[in-house]
């Protein structure tokens, strides 16, 4: 009897020496993870941002929101974190099993999921880190809490609509037509590649774009121009217009979105060989890879093509803490969608002498692709970021000769009330004051804006 207590303490001593050991461990690497470890700003492997570490303020500890955020820095910034994703993926796709069709249930973004659009917070317009022979610049934007689905080597991010949303964006840009009652407001909805490419038996009714495109414009003034680059782009599905890895449409596809654009404005559209084109040497993984990691989307990367126009061009983009344009391109050095006048900026003023007519872009990223084909018909363009930039419209369009205006958003920032509520506040802001015209380097002689 005395020996078999003697092993029941020495087995004891075993268990709690183990679980001693198991939870110092779990102490000691949750220390390290949240204190210690600085982390990537971005993970390459899933080409989005990381969780950074929250601010303790008051509100957040008594609302709950700081352990919250806590939470998903921890998650984000575990050691190791990239490698054991890398391989948690290799294992599966060594697992054998593949279908036609296979989905994919996108955890949420770390924060602000309707403001974000860049794979890094706003704090900074751009960032460019190496993956093998990918450069990775921040270009991201839908919502990172809808699935996605990987059908004939394509990545399609299903979309949900919301009629109250699509209502209530409507309702944001009926109020810009009778504010500027006198100048020509249009209203283009960019589609994704949902309703073109994804067989109906994986969708629900909700899913399909066209229902809330059409809710918007039939919840339009009469005023408002309505832009049908659904329509068109239908016309060309056979066509290379959205990326395989990318929620974004490619060049080619912006261009269908301006000819619809034209139409809309009653002026007569370039044809593309009005345009050099111009493709990039190397071929690129994009956001929806990202959330997927799927192994057919790692072997059929995108690849990115662009129409320059023929004419001098000069490029600006707007510093917010100088408070001044600064020389910038139309086309960077980017092998994705980021080519486009570099990425998301708060304001990009593009200028021509093609003639006097001054458009403002009220866009999301889905609009970077569009601009260079508007620059032969309006001599400046504004293209603004309105979730980065805090400006008075009112002022601005008077103060800058604005004739028209084009708000431009795929369906996703459509159905998201930040961007109605954004649209309304920056046209009753009273603080800030409009960007200075005269820019440090509008002396500097530029002429085509090239990008590779």
């Amino acid at each position: 009897m005395e020996q078999q207590d003697k092993e029941n303490e020495k087995l004891k001593g075993h268990s709690l020496a183990f679980i001693s050991m198991f939870i110092s461990i779990l102490v000691i690497t949750g220390l390290v993870s949240v204190f210690l470890n600085e982390g990537e700003r971005v993970s390459i492997i899933e080409n989005r941002a990381l969780a950074p570490m929250p601010e303790v303020t008051p509100w957040s500890l008594f609302s709950g929101s700081y352990t919250d955020s806590l939470e998903m820095y921890y998650a984000d910034n575990f050691p190791m974190r990239e490698a054991l994703v890398g391989i948690a993926r290799t294992v599966r796709d060594m697992s054998g099993y593949h279908t036609e069709v296979v989905y994919y249930q996108a955890e949420a973004a770390p924060a602000m999921v309707e403001k974000t659009d860049t794979l890094a917070a706003a704090a900074e317009d751009t960032v460019t880190v190496k993956a093998d022979t990918d450069t990775i610049k921040v270009a991201a934007e839908f919502d990172r809490s809808a699935g996605v689905i990987v059908y004939n080597k394509q990545a399609i991010q299903l979309f949900t609509g919301s009629n109250e949303a699509a209502r209530k964006f409507a309702a944001m840009i009926n109020l810009y037509q009778w504010t500027f009652d006198t100048l020509d407001v249009y209203c283009l909805i960019a589609p994704t590649s949902i309703d073109f490419y994804l067989p109906d038996e994986y969708k629900k009714s909700s899913n399909y774009e066209f229902k809330t495109i059409n809710l918007i414009r039939d919840s339009l003034d009469s005023a408002v121009h309505f832009v049908d680059a659904y329509s068109e782009l239908g016309k060309h599905t056979g066509e290379y217009i959205f990326f395989n890895t990318d929620h974004h449409w490619t060049g080619r596809g912006a261009y269908y979105a301006y000819v619809a654009f034209c139409r809309s404005a009653g002026i007569e559209p370039h044809s593309l060989g009005d345009f050099e084109r111009r493709q990039a040497k190397r071929r690129f993984l994009g956001s929806l890879y990202g959330i997927t990691l799927d192994k057919t989307l790692k072997d059929n990367r995108d690849s990115l093509e662009y129409f320059s126009p023929n004419i001098p061009i000069k490029t600006f983009r707007y510093n917010k803490d100088s408070g001044r344009y600064e020389l910038s391109k139309l086309f960077s050095n980017t092998h994705n969608y980021a080519n486009f006048i570099g990425g998301d900026f708060p304001m990009v003023r593009i200028e021509s002498e093609i003639n006097a007519r001054k458009i403002l872009v009220i866009k999301d990223s889905f609009g970077n692709a569009v601009v260079p084909f508007l620059s032969l018909h309006y001599g400046t363009i504004y293209v603004m970021d309105y979730r980065y930039f805090d400006i008075n419209v009112r002022d601005f369009v008077g103060q800058n000769g604005i004739s028209d205006i084009l708000f431009l958003h795929n369906t996703f920032s459509a159905n998201s009330k930040y961007s109605a509520y954004r649209g309304r506040y920056l046209l009753n802001w009273r603080a800030a004051a409009a960007p200075k015209e005269k820019s440090v380097n509008d002396s500097t002689t530029t002429t085509r804006q090239d990008g590779f």
